[in-house]
């Protein structure tokens, strides 16, 4: 699965899936990313701040 970012996040974003994530990376250049799961919630932090990109790609690996 795949979350676009499109407007600044201040590092974290939260998000209604349910379903278990098993890790989560940035599209482009494959850093790693935090993932906390938390009722019903996915929260992903350590993003790196969108600068003058349009938007960010974070690729979820369900379980």
């Amino acid at each position: 699965m795949y979350v676009h970012l499109m407007r600044e996040h201040g590092g974290q974003v939260m998000l209604p899936i349910k379903g278990a994530v098993a890790s989560a990376r940035l599209f482009d250049g494959g850093a790693g990313v935090k993932v906390a799961t938390s009722n019903g919630q996915v929260t992903l932090s350590g993003l790196p701040a969108l600068g003058s990109a349009r938007d960010q790609i974070v690729a979820l690996t369900m379980r």
